[in-house]
């Protein structure tokens, strides 16, 4: 991983709940679109194009 993870990127242990972007975005308080800009960075920082990517990675890294 070439960047690290700020405390602004979703929290991937988020993704692994199987709520909808719509869903997650409500429990955080953010719009739709915020949260998938957040998810768009926090792919590009994990080198993955997708949500099953990003939590494969995050187990590999330990991150979740």
């Amino acid at each position: 991983m070439d960047e690290e993870l700020t405390s602004g990127a979703v929290d991937l242990k988020r993704l692994e709940t199987g709520l909808s972007n719509k869903e997650i975005a409500e429990a955080i308080f953010v719009s739709e679109g915020t949260l998938k800009w957040h998810l768009h960075n926090v792919y590009g920082k994990l080198n993955v194009k997708n949500r099953t990517g990003a939590m494969a990675r995050g187990r590999a890294l330990g991150i979740l």
